[in-house]
């Protein structure tokens, strides 16, 4: 499409919507007592239209204070049901947190960011 002075740029015309990926839930929280034996799980659902379109999901920050932290699946195509485990053993109680980040580089957004938070030692 060429433009000239005076055209306006119509974006929605950009947009695919076959590939937005909302994710669901938005947030997470995971609370376990210490050293459960069975750690908490939830699922996050990756709610892709395109059955073809690929995603990753990461961790971060990705060093050893996330290592509670743990998903089923890092990659796939599609939607997906991941499921988010939180493993607390070694950990301190209190209060930790991570992001999971899921990204699609054909999806508008390209990346989603979701907060995770595993309260460590609760009743």
């Amino acid at each position: 499409m060429m433009m000239v002075p005076g055209d306006r740029l119509d974006n929605s015309r950009l947009i695919d919507d076959s590939f937005v990926h909302p994710v669901a839930p938005a947030t997470i929280t995971l609370s376990a007592p210490l050293n459960p034996a069975i750690p908490p799980t939830q699922t996050l659902n990756i709610n892709l239209t395109d059955k073809t379109q690929q995603w990753t999901a990461s961790v971060f920050p990705a060093n050893r204070t996330t290592t509670w932290l743990q998903l089923t699946q890092y990659s796939g195509t599609g939607p997906a049901a991941v499921t988010v485990q939180a493993n607390g053993a070694g950990f301190a109680p209190g209060a930790y947190r991570a992001t999971i980040v899921i990204t699609s580089l054909n999806a508008v957004p390209q990346s989603i960011a979701i907060p995770v938070m595993m309260v460590n030692g609760s009743a």
